[in-house]
Order: structure tokens, then sequence, then C-alpha cells
């Protein structure tokens, strides 16, 4: 027709010109509205579209996920028939948690903080049903005992000298899981069934095959639950503790857990931590409970290469006593490389209740390294402060505590000391016929994490997990 309709010319004014300007034709004023009418509804639609470019709410760049779309029509009709019911129905209050209703502090409804705990995440352990092994019972008389030193066997732990080490990788993750004894719970403190699910999955999906647990305030019955849901589906999880009450299955432990397809339990014993006989279950120095170390040594069945593994849990009130556990700790360290062959590097975890600058920390300092400090910016994960959070983020809220550890041996190395941005300070001699594992091998910090603990508004336990990743690479090939 020749007649150019453009979005400015739509308006009122300059849309009488135009009717005027019409042909006379009743087929071409037809034509010409049609026209209009289709232009119109273009330009409508293009303002108005939800999926406009044009919409300042919406700028390009911005990336939309869909998240419905590979759901069915039936489902997304039954959902909105769903809405609808619920739309119609009066709401109870108190039936609604108290994050998702109203709540001026919390505009966005973000429920991150839930307490509400859906049927299909209910825990594993039927609550009350069972016998709490390793609680002492109420007035319980405690016995001393007294357990012999093991004999070192010195026919598997072969010497250095002419051995080959070999490339090993290995992961040390340590968690105070909190005791489920009778106590009373303090608030915010879910029981041990409501707690279990989640320690035991968080341990489950950080391992490896070469993983070593160290868990403190364990009763035997905690420790049982949590190697049920580790073996769930393969039989693969063993461990070394003892209780620290009667040197078997009462009062805490203090476990070591390994895959045992891929380790072998070598060597394993258990001293007590007081000043008159680490031999017998007896308190220490101004100890308020008997305390304990572990030690297992573990020999990876692959490479056939030893580590030695210390977990222990310090007194929480007792100064001389925790200053007293680190000499004893480090005295039977050392006593495992006189007595035997075993140069094998040893490692130290725990909860050692001392804060960093604290005279026990400040020892086993002067023989070991506190993992975190060889952590740099581009291998450290989660929290960097504060392994206790208290079961309502109080210990977070009042400040922070520091007082879990993995320690390992003084000659570790940071991962960019070798092989990394800097150049290697190894040194390899292949002539060299020595005794002195430092001498023959690299021992590398490869990472160094603090987990999450809350999940869906509950602590799993009132610390957080610590995890470190560990290297050995023979510095002659």
């Amino acid at each position: 027709m020749g007649t150019h309709i453009s979005a400015r010319s739509i308006d009122g004014p300059s849309l009488n010109k135009w009717f005027l300007k019409m042909p006379s034709s009743p087929k071409s004023r037809f034509r010409a509205l049609l026209l209009a009418s289709v232009v119109a509804l273009i330009i409508i639609y293009y303002f108005k579209s939800p999926n406009s470019l044009i919409t300042s709410q919406r700028p390009v760049g911005n990336l939309i996920l869909d998240y419905g779309s590979h759901r069915s029509i039936e489902e997304q009709i039954q959902e909105q028939e769903e809405q609808q019911s619920a739309n119609s129905e009066p709401t109870d209050s108190e039936n609604v948690p108290s994050t998702q209703s109203e709540d001026q502090g919390n505009p966005r409804k973000f429920l991150g903080d839930i307490n509400v705990v859906p049927p299909s995440e209910a825990p594993p352990v039927s609550p009350g049903t069972k016998e709490l092994l390793g609680v002492p019972p109420p007035n319980y008389f405690f016995k001393t005992v007294t357990n012999p030193e093991p004999r070192m066997p010195k026919e598997w732990i072969q010497s250095l000298t002419n051995r080959r080490i070999e490339n090993l990788k290995f992961r040390i993750y340590s968690h105070n899981v909190k005791n489920g004894g009778s106590h009373e719970l303090v608030s915010g403190e879910l029981s041990w069934e409501e707690r279990v699910k989640e320690i035991a999955l968080s341990m489950k999906f950080h391992s490896t095959e070469t993983t070593i647990f160290t868990l403190q305030e364990v009763y035997k019955y905690q420790l049982l639950d949590i190697l049920a849901q580790l073996n769930k589906f393969n039989d693969e999880w063993a461990f070394y503790g003892v209780g620290r009450i009667n040197g078997k299955d009462l009062g805490e432990f203090v476990p070591i857990l390994y895959n045992k397809n891929h380790w072998d339990l070598l060597y394993n014993d258990t001293i007590w931590l007081n000043d008159k006989d680490p031999r017998s279950s007896l308190q220490g120095w101004d100890a308020t409970y008997a305390r304990i170390a572990s030690v297992a040594s573990l020999r990876h069945k692959l490479s056939n290469n030893i580590i030695n593994v210390f977990n222990t849990h310090f007194d929480h009130v007792g100064t001389a006593a925790r200053e007293g556990s680190s000499e004893l700790i480090l005295a039977k360290a050392n006593s495992i490389l006189k007595q035997s062959e075993n140069k094998w590097p040893s490692f130290f975890a725990g909860d050692f209740n001392a804060y960093p600058d604290d005279e026990c920390i400040t020892k086993i300092k002067s023989e070991m390294t506190n993992s975190v400090a060889l952590a740099t910016v581009g291998n450290r994960y989660g929290h960097t402060k504060s392994t206790v959070t208290g079961f309502e983020g109080e210990v977070l809220r009042d400040g922070e505590q520091d007082i879990d550890y993995i320690f390992a041996p003084k000659y570790t190395k940071r991962v960019d000391e070798v092989g990394g941005a800097k150049t290697s300070s190894s040194v390899c001699d292949k002539s060299l016929k020595s005794n002195v594992f430092a001498e023959k091998a690299d021992l590398v910090l490869i990472q160094f994490g603090m987990l999450h603990s809350k999940f869906n508004g509950r602590y799993m336990s009132d610390h957080r997990p610590i995890v470190a990743d560990f290297a050995i690479n023979p510095k002659c090939s």
C-alpha cells in the first residue's frame, strides 16, 4: 500500500490524521485497519512479554535457570493443584515453623535454618531401644587397672636403610563428636540418634581409600553406630581404641579408624595421661578425669609405607595436666623410634583443649608442626577459625576456640616447597644408606580444611571436623 506506520505514529492526534488520509475504498480501509492492528499487537507484545529483552528487571547476561523443565506436565499440574488447595485453606500458625512465618528480620523467608526434618531424614538408630555400651552406670566404683606395654614387633618394622619408600597420599580426619552418654542435653543439643547420621555421612563423604579417622568423646555404643553406617554397603572400616576407665569397653574412647582393605594394623597401644604411671588408669596432675592417648602403627598394603597415628583428648580444666600430657605423648612417639626400627613419621590428632599459644601446644610444636600452619591460600578450605561452635553457635558469637589439631613431623613441607612454585629443595642421593625418613623422602601437606558441621539448622556436634591431606614422595625414583 505504500503507507508506513511507526510505533511513534500510533498515538491520539497522529492517529486521527492518519484516519483522515485513509483510502475511501472499504476494502482498502479494511486492509489498513488490519495492518494497524497487527502492528499494534506486535509492539504491545514486544514491550509487555516476560521474555522481552527490553525489561529493566532482566538485563541481558543474567543466568536464568529453569529448575522445573525436567518435570512432566502431570507433575506440574499436580503441583498447581496442591498450591491452590493450600491457598484456599486457612493457615494454622502453630504448625508453621518459626523461620517460615512472617518475620521482619527474614523478608526473603530464608529456609537455611529450619528445624523441621522430613521423614526421609529420620535418624537410622531407634532411640531408647538399646543399651548404652561403654557408659558407666551411676555410682560406679572406679577400680584402677594396669595394662602392660605391648612388645615392639621388630620383625615387621624394617629398617629404612635398604628400604625403598613409595609414593603415598593419605588423609587424617579428626572430629570431637560429643559424647552421647546419659547426661542432660544442653540447649540446642540433639540426641545422639538425631546426630549420628550426619556425623557418619560426613566421614564417609570426605573419606578416601587411605583416610584415617581420629574421633574424640566416643562411647562404645556410639563407635558401633558410626561403624555400622560406614560399613552399611561394604565391610571396610575397622578401629583401634579402648575405654579410658577400664582399658576395655568402659568410658570414653579416642579411637583410630582405618580402611582394613588398604591398611594393616601393625602395632597399637593406649597410655593414660598422668604423672604416676602411664600404664594405669589414673587421673594426672590437676585433671578432672582420667585421660588417654591411643596410638596405631598402620602399614599401607600397596606401598608398604608405615605411619604412626596418635589420637587424644586433653583435660578441659587442668593446665598442668595438659602440659604433662604433651610431654608424655612426645615421649611415647620418641620411644617408638628408639625401641624399634620404626623411623616412619608420626602424627598427633585430637582435641587438646588448648589455644595455639598455650604452653602445652608450644611443647608439642617444639618437635612437631601444626598442619594448618603449612596451609596456603591455595590449599586451605572451609572455615578459618574456631574448631568449636557450641550447639547454638554460642562459641562463634562470643569469640572463637581453636583447640583441635593435627600435628605432623617437623620436617613436613609446604606444597609450594616441593614440586610447586618454588624449586624443589629435595636432594636425591642414590648412594645414601640412611635410616632417617626425611633424608630419603619428602612429607608434604597437600591441603587442609575445617569443615562445616551445621546442616538444616542442626549441629551434628559442638566441634567442627578438621582434615589434613599428606603425600609421601621419595626423593629418588
